[in-house]
C-alpha cells in the first residue's frame, strides 16, 4: 500500500495483473470500496480481475469509476425491466458505441452526462 504525500492512512493500492488475456497495469491503482461495490456487485460482477480491469479503463479516460459503474447498473437495470432492448441498440456493440460519447467530455470544461442522459 503507498499513499499520498504526508498522509498517515497509506490507503492507496498498487494492481498488477500479467494475464495475456486481461493485464493490469499498475500504473492506474487498485479499486477502492466504491468502485468494487459500483462494478462488483451492482454489477452482479464477482471477478476481481473484471473489476481492476474497469478500474484502469475508466482511470486511464479519466471517468469516474462510482459514476461509470453505477450508470452502468442502471443501464443494465433497465435492460431487466425492458426499458432498454438489444432491438434498439443491437446486439453486442452497444457498449463500444455509447462509450466513446461519454468519455469524450470526461476531463473538460463540462461533465459527461452520465446517467444524467437518462433524465430525459
Amino acid at each position: 500500500m503507498e499513499g499520498c504525500y504526508a498522509c498517515p492512512v497509506r490507503c492507496k493500492k498498487r494492481i498488477r495483473i500479467d494475464d495475456p488475456a486481461c493485464p493490469v497495469d499498475p500504473a492506474y491503482g487498485g479499486p477502492e470500496y466504491e468502485t468494487l461495490a459500483a462494478f462488483g456487485s451492482n454489477c452482479g460482477i464477482d471477478d476481481a480481475q473484471a473489476i481492476c480491469k474497469a478500474h484502469e479503463i475508466c482511470n486511464s479516460q479519466g471517468l469516474d469509476t462510482i459514476s461509470a459503474g453505477v450508470t452502468i447498473s442502471f443501464a443494465m437495470e433497465c435492460f431487466e425491466n425492458g426499458i432498454l432492448s438489444l432491438e434498439r441498440y443491437g446486439r453486442n456493440r452497444a457498449p463500444l458505441r455509447e462509450r466513446p460519447r461519454h468519455a469524450e467530455n470526461a476531463g473538460k470544461d463540462r461533465p459527461s452526462p452520465g446517467a444524467g442522459s437518462f433524465a430525459g
